[in-house]
């Protein structure tokens, strides 16, 4: 049963990510407004907010954990789509991910042979980032044993793929893309289409990484059909999409 959030935890919630993201865009994304002063005050404010979450959240953790272990696996994937290691795939209209959980096995001397397959996702985040701040809107690269692939697309409130109207704007000095330091996706929005009621658009994401014996035709199939899954279980209303 889903609890219905009161307006007054909405709106505890809502000034304390606000003040949140603040904190972190002063601390990590704007080095050019630092001073001492303003660096120790952030410390001793982001040291509180760590000393609280930590006493709060203490009876909490193992029940999150134990639900986080339990999330979907890539094995509920691979009859569908052979050759596929991961994926991540994100609704910006709400700011929601999905993606198989990597359940962490110890072996030998501590060692986690998931470490790897984490370094490589990692690896794939950054990169479609990077392109994207460039104004690219899809990204197909063979790195090593592994195929990376990313696309953003758009579409309306009935599911139906929309046409970007303007390029992305270019703005590599800008802060990088998330929503941590301003919500960049909203912004990439009105600029694709200016003319667009608030809240009419609506923008996905999709990263996938294939093990590199896949074929190129297949790994794109793969990520229009894992859209198209994806949607399904969301709920929402689709159409087909061409991602490229």
């Amino acid at each position: 049963m889903v609890v219905p959030m009161t307006p007054r935890l909405e709106t505890c919630l809502s000034e304390l990510m606000k003040y949140l993201k603040y904190i972190f865009g002063m601390r990590f994304l704007m080095p050019k407004h630092r001073t001492p002063q303003t660096i120790q005050k952030y410390q001793e404010t982001i040291a509180k907010i760590e000393h609280l979450s930590k006493a709060r959240l203490r009876d909490y953790r193992e029940y999150l954990s134990v639900k986080g272990q339990r999330n979907v696996t890539m094995t509920a994937y691979m009859e569908d789509f052979p050759g596929l290691v991961h994926f991540i795939y994100v609704d910006r209209m709400v700011d929601i991910m999905t993606a198989p959980s990597i359940n962490r096995e110890v072996i030998g001397d501590d060692k986690d042979p998931s470490q790897l397959l984490k370094n490589k996702i990692w690896e794939l985040a950054k990169l479609s980032q990077k392109y994207l701040q460039r104004g690219f809107t899809s990204l197909l690269r063979r790195d090593g044993d592994y195929y990376y692939s990313y696309f953003i697309w758009f579409e309306d409130t009935m599911g139906n793929p929309l046409p970007m109207l303007h390029p992305p704007k270019i703005d590599l000095d800008g802060p990088p893309p998330g929503i941590l330091s301003g919500h960049f996706y909203r912004k990439l929005v009105r600029q694709c289409f200016p003319t667009a009621p608030v809240g009419s658009v609506h923008c996905y994401e999709l990263m996938c990484m294939h093990v590199g014996v896949v074929p190129v035709q297949y790994v794109v199939n793969h990520c229009q059909n894992l859209a198209a899954k994806l949607w399904e279980t969301s709920g929402e209303l689709n159409s087909p999409i061409s991602l490229l």
